[in-house]
């Protein structure tokens, strides 16, 4: 099972690198499992909101839905509300109107997929199967899946995704005794005075752009001590709708993930939805057949997209994962939005090698390898690869042609000695690189 979870605020801030922008690798798996998908087909996206029995908790239902229904909005109606800001509304107006009449509908929770739903809730209503459940409870998040922090899962049993929340959060709507508002300039105070209009405005009304720099005050403000229910609702929605972190490579998919770090709340959540999460949600719904093929980036810096992959003038390290003494490292190349292929380059030992190319040739079994090649999205492999193997001191490489995945034809390569080393010292060069390190398998 897939769980994609959030950190305190401060703990993001510390983490000396940045992952970039990226989609969830299951989107290319199962895309019918995201938001997307529905704001795509322009089909209602419904939801629901449970919380704990049995259990004290700080927040209530209405308050919650509240919550959920704004974060929804944002990632819709407040995407739409950014492209206008930055000026190029005629350049995506085809896409504009599919967020802007972005279709909610709340209904009531269906946990009979969750084996011990019935131990920590009692929903109320007729219960039916929404695209996105919150739920909402100390006992069942923290103490059934042994979790600290709010997580998105989208592959528990036969579940739909959900969200689940630890009630360890800060309300937008509470008394304001925590808040210096002596400090506050007058905005500030207005906003904190008329927040309860201002988040039933954005969850349900259409709204403007000082509306939407309102709600992020109103955020932040409430920020004191970590982040707040909303902030954790929203970036946990960003998952929702097919969208990794920002702080972290896990799970990115390594051909739709930017080589620069993103700013927004998918990486710290005190911060708005920002310029990387509107490029996130158009190159997803460009996944999806409805947004733009080609455009350029919204923020400072940014990169210039065709079907949703980053175009980059040089072979650009992506994601690297290290696991049972093995490094793997994808990289995007000049030609990738063409082809869709990415770079792939291993360092191990021979027994960590697919089972194809070790059934193809007789490599010494406890030899070091080094594996190059080009992989599809799927991880099919393509074309020629090459395969340097050390024992001792001495090197040796073959060559290994691939087409559709299967190799067809294998043969002693020869490779200098000088080159062959610097394949391997390689990855010690790229143990350096501002690329995190993907610790699960």
């Amino acid at each position: 099972m897939r769980i994609f979870f959030i950190l305190s605020a401060l703990c993001v801030s510390a983490l000396a690198w940045a992952a970039p922008f990226g989609h969830l690798e299951n989107v290319a798996v199962k895309p019918s499992l995201f938001l997307a998908d529905k704001l795509a087909k322009q089909q209602p996206i419904t939801y629901c909101v449970e919380l704990g029995a049995k259990e004290a908790l700080d927040i209530s239902r209405p308050e919650a839905a509240l919550y959920t229904r704004a974060a929804l909005k944002e990632w819709t109606y407040g995407i739409a509300l950014q492209i206008e800001t930055a000026g190029r509304g005629k350049e995506f107006s085809a896409v504009i109107p599919l967020l802007k009449n972005a279709r909610f509908q709340q209904v009531a929770c269906d946990l009979s997929a969750h084996p011990a739903g019935a131990d920590y809730f009692a929903p109320s209503g007729a219960p039916r199967q929404a695209d996105i459940s919150i739920l909402i409870s100390k006992n069942y998040c923290e103490t059934y899946f042994r979790k600290s922090t709010a997580f998105y899962m989208e592959d528990y049993k036969s579940a739909a995704p959900f969200i689940c929340v630890i009630p360890r959060y800060a309300g937008l709507l509470p008394d304001t005794d925590r808040i210096a508002v002596h400090i506050l300039n007058a905005e500030q105070k207005a906003v904190l005075a008329k927040r309860l209009p201002l988040l039933n405005r954005i969850a349900q009304e259409p709204y403007t752009p000082a509306d939407q720099r309102h709600l992020w005050q109103l955020n932040r403000l409430y920020s004191y001590d970590g982040p707040t229910y909303f902030a954790a609702i929203t970036h946990e929605l960003g998952h929702a709708f097919g969208l990794a972190d920002e702080y972290t490579a896990n799970n990115a998919d390594p051909l739709h993930q930017t080589s620069t770090p993103g700013q927004g709340i998918m990486r710290r959540l005190y911060d708005p939805i920002g310029c990387a999460e509107t490029e996130g949600i158009l190159t997803l719904l460009g996944r999806y057949g409805k947004g733009p093929r080609a455009f350029a980036g919204f923020c400072p810096n940014s990169a210039f997209y065709t079907d949703g992959v980053e175009q980059v003038a040089q072979i650009t390290p992506v994601k690297r994962r290290l696991s049972k003494g093995v490094q793997t490292l994808w990289s995007l190349t000049p030609d990738t939005p063409k082809t869709h292929t990415l770079l792939y380059e291993s360092w191990g030992p021979v027994a960590a090698m697919s089972m194809d190319l070790q059934m193809e040739w007789n490599f010494p079994p406890n030899a070091q390898v080094y594996v190059r090649g080009f992989s599809a999205q799927d991880g099919t492999k393509q074309g020629a690869w090459l395969i340097v193997y050390r024992q001792g001191n001495a090197y040796r490489a073959v060559r290994a042609v691939y087409q559709a995945g299967k190799v067809v034809r294998v043969q002693e390569q020869p490779v200098p000695a000088a080159q062959a080393e610097a394949y391997f010292e390689r990855r010690n060069e790229t143990a350096r690189l501002p690329v995190l390190t993907d610790l699960n398998d």
